[in-house]
């Protein structure tokens, strides 16, 4: 019989990233979950540091990247400029489209 040893580690601290920024755009992150990633933005914690390829949902899993980002500059007449596709970065450059 195995016996259970007590934890000796102490407990791990979990550090969200700030959400300072995303909450600025919160309105735009709205419609760019439901339109582009395909599920409710407020069903998942996203942060400033949040991707667009941190999200694998099945409305983006049969798309090629190529063709999420055709979708991104057909619904909101931008590409997003970083390859990383920080979602705030996104955000910000419909905003910045969208005020002209």
């Amino acid at each position: 019989m195995k016996k259970w040893r007590k934890a000796t580690s102490k407990p791990k601290k979990i550090e969200f990233s700030e959400t300072d920024r995303i909450g600025k755009y919160e309105h735009i992150a709205v419609d760019f979950f439901d339109k582009i990633i395909g599920i409710d933005f407020y069903d998942c914690f996203v942060s400033d540091e949040s991707s667009l390829y941190d999200f694998d949902s099945e409305f983006l899993f049969d798309l090629e990247n190529d063709e999420i980002l055709k979708k991104i500059k057909s619904e909101y007449g931008i590409v997003p400029k970083s390859e990383a596709c920080i979602l705030v970065d996104i955000f910000e450059q419909i905003e910045g489209e969208a005020d002209g």
